[in-house]
């Protein structure tokens, strides 16, 4: 599950269309083109009004071509919302062929006339480098001439582009002071990256309390990603008390708009009954719905249920085929899985090599069992030359990250000299880190453990005893890097 840290909106919002979508039709012309005389003597106002019938379908068969006509003609009367709509209508090739340079020219017509609107439309073109050269500078000043108007919406973008430094200096106070302008508009993405600045104390002081509030403010409105971060936020108990079932509400709504990480946490709480029944079966639903989407987590959790049948039957070749689409991205758990099920030949045909190149691969990311599966690799020539040295450095390594496994390697690796030096006081260090883990797990040291410890220890003067017993004491394992 992913960090509870708020994260931002990574895209900056397109103006919705002024006429409804495409119906099915294709949009039937209407027998005639023409103007009524009633129409036109009610002025530019009447002419968009009827536009706006044609172009919905109100009370009249949808008729595209006879709404750009309509609005044609009120534009030529200098209507500046038939200029904004007509540049609406190209921009998106709504019932039109799409034409950026002719969205262009009538969103510049607005924008000289003052309109905010033509000011978005011009933004987002350069932004887009539709119809001009891309240019985010220029795309920067039109959403401020717009923001400067009270345009929510182009303070919100205007707000993303100093986060970012996009076509301006990047500022986090000056993305906050537009994130403001917007959310006090009940602007839901600005609601929700303002929130995210609160968050991370970006161009403002941290306040876990304002951040709630704007995230809060920006879910209860739909916007999935804040869904999710409220749902992370009280799964985490980050600045809030722990709430499972708080969590598992955000997570649902989220996941219900799509949101692949929202599916994928959903579902870990199901199978795990955290915040509501266990429901495996709803869980392999969601685990899905979020690796068709290609998520890896979800990728490697679909993986998991179908090797362990939960919630769905075991099919070896199923979990598979989700761990090396997860592996294939990246994911370090899904290439340790998939390492040891061709290491094993479980439910794959036995291939040493793969497996070891999968191990490197999640090694390379920092991964303490694929660091140490690589070890053991090297020590047995598993798919790799046999390299005693290489063995030892690997365990060490993950014995670092505090893997048990790779402790107990190590001493023996140490008291017998395999690929480093014979040192009696490195191998009676690592077994005192395996001592202390089974004390941690049950509560008791091993039989076996005791055993090595007093054939150490004879090898070993009073002092050196405790002085790497002080040690062991003192020490503290390594935080591994963050995998997937």
């Amino acid at each position: 599950m992913k960090s509870a840290r708020l994260l931002p909106l990574l895209c900056l919002v397109l103006a919705a269309a002024a006429c409804a979508p495409d119906s099915k039709d294709g949009g039937r012309a209407a027998s005639g083109t023409g103007t009524s005389s009633a129409v036109s003597s009610g002025g530019p106002a009447a002419l968009y009004a009827e536009a706006q019938k044609f172009g919905r379908g109100e009370g009249v068969p949808r008729d595209m071509r006879r709404a750009v006509a309509l609005l044609r003609e009120a534009a030529a009367q200098g209507h500046v919302p038939a200029m904004n709509a007509l540049g609406q209508i190209y921009s998106g090739g709504n019932g039109v062929p799409e034409d950026a340079r002719e969205a262009l020219r009538w969103y510049g017509q607005a924008a000289e006339r003052g309109s905010a609107d033509g000011h978005v439309g011009l933004a987002q073109l350069h932004r887009d480098g539709r119809g001009v050269p891309r240019d985010m500078a220029r795309a920067a000043a039109h959403y401020r001439a717009a923001a400067d108007k009270g345009k929510a919406l182009a303070q919100y973008n205007l707000g993303v582009m100093y986060r970012d430094g996009e076509g301006v200096a990047k500022d986090a106070v000056e993305a906050v002071k537009w994130f403001r302008a917007g959310a006090a508009q009940n602007d839901a993405a600005a609601q929700y990256s303002l929130g995210v600045m609160y968050d991370g104390g970006r161009g403002v002081g941290r306040d876990p309390t304002e951040a709630r509030r704007w995230v809060t403010l920006a879910a209860e409105q739909g916007i999935a990603e804040a869904q999710f971060s409220l749902g992370q936020l009280y799964a985490f108990g980050q600045d809030v008390p722990q709430n499972w079932a708080t969590a598992l509400g955000w997570y649902r709504r989220a996941a219900s708009q799509g949101l692949a990480d929202a599916q994928n946490a959903y579902a870990i709480l199901l199978v795990q009954g955290l915040g509501g029944p266990k429901n495996a079966t709803e869980a392999v639903r969601w685990y899905r719905l979020a690796a068709e989407q290609g998520h890896s987590q979800g990728q490697h959790n679909l993986g998991l249920v179908y090797e362990e049948g939960n919630g769905v039957a075991k099919n070896m070749a199923e979990a598979a085929r989700w761990f090396r689409a997860a592996a294939n991205q990246g994911n370090a758990g899904a290439q340790i899985k998939l390492a040891r099920m061709l290491a094993n030949g479980d439910g794959l045909p036995k291939n040493d090599a793969e497996a070891a190149r999968l191990y490197r691969a999640a090694a390379d990311k920092g991964h303490p069992e694929g660091i140490f599966r690589l070890g053991t690799f090297h020590r047995d020539g598993r798919g790799v030359a046999r390299d005693p040295a290489a063995a030892a450095k690997l365990f060490r390594t993950a014995a670092e990250y505090g893997h048990r496994l790779a402790q107990m390697n190590l001493v023996v690796v140490y008291a017998e000299g395999k690929g480093v030096a014979s040192d009696i006081a490195e191998s009676y260090f690592w077994l005192l880190q395996v001592a202390a883990v089974e004390q941690r797990e049950s509560g008791k040291t091993s039989d076996a453990t005791k055993e090595q410890g007093d054939l150490l220890r004879r090898d070993l003067t009073e002092a050196r005893r405790r002085a790497i017993e002080e040690r062991a004491r003192a020490w503290r394992p390594k935080p591994p890097p963050k995998t997937e």
